[in-house]
């Protein structure tokens, strides 16, 4: 005997039944996690490279990737770690790296503008008749008046004679006083 199935819109579930899944007939819940279920864990190598890079952007990258390691069934602990790790480590870095850097730069810097003030002195007359011959300038630590940049020169003058004087200059080496020492 043959049985008709019946013809037409079909039927919604009865009270307390489960409608049918549309993933394969399974009768799960939440059918995404069968899907994502036993996928790999993603890696957290972006998380430490966008953080160590990026700073507090890396926190986009640890949320996405833990979310996405939850949602496969592992969990999303490694990746807050590597970011709050990596945050630290490159605050520190970062901060060796500046306090290095500065006194580096300023070190070349000032020795450019000793430079320049050496040639300047040496192309300008020192008095009536007399040149500066030849002229060698190192920075000083301390500041001048005016919070101008101090150099020590020590000069040579056409006639022979030779001597110290103090010249205060701006940040660009141009020459805005000179005393004799």
């Amino acid at each position: 005997m043959t049985t008709q199935l019946p013809y037409g819109p079909p039927q919604q579930p009865q009270w307390g039944q489960q409608q049918p899944s549309q993933y394969g007939g399974l009768m799960v819940p939440y059918p995404e996690l069968i899907r994502t279920a036993g996928a790999p864990k993603p890696s957290w190598v972006p998380v430490v490279v966008w953080t160590f890079f990026f700073g507090l952007l890396g926190l986009i990258s640890a949320a996405r990737r833990a979310g996405k390691a939850r949602r496969a069934g592992h969990p999303g602990q490694p990746y807050w770690i590597a970011f709050g790790v990596t945050w630290v480590a490159s605050f520190v870095i970062w901060a060796v790296a500046m306090a290095i850097a500065i006194p580096v730069y300023l070190n070349i810097r000032h020795e450019a503008v000793a430079k320049s003030i050496a040639e300047n002195l040496t192309a300008q007359p020192a008095a009536k008749g007399v040149r500066i011959s030849s002229a060698d300038c190192e920075p000083l630590s301390r500041k001048g008046p005016g919070g101008l940049d101090a150099y020590s020169c020590h000069v040579t003058l056409s006639t022979g004679a030779d001597g110290a004087v103090t010249v205060l200059a701006d940040g660009d080496g141009t020459v805005k006083g000179v005393r004799q020492n």
